[in-house]
């Protein structure tokens, strides 16, 4: 679960990064760029910030 989460995590922090620097790059209107920033504010943010913490929760608590 904890390589799962971080994964996602990942590509959150990478398709942002991303973005930053496509949006500065380029004044053309891009479809991949609103597709990805939709994936990551409307899905991905809202699953990581539900599951992240849970996650943590669980860790902190199981025995070693």
């Amino acid at each position: 679960m904890r390589e799962a989460l971080t994964s996602l995590h990942f590509l959150f922090a990478t398709t942002r990064d991303v973005l930053h620097r496509v949006v500065t790059e380029t004044t053309a209107p891009l479809t991949l760029p609103g597709i990805a920033a939709a994936l990551i504010n409307l899905h991905l943010c809202p699953f990581l910030t539900t599951w992240h913490p849970l996650l943590q929760e669980h860790e902190a608590t199981r025995p070693p």
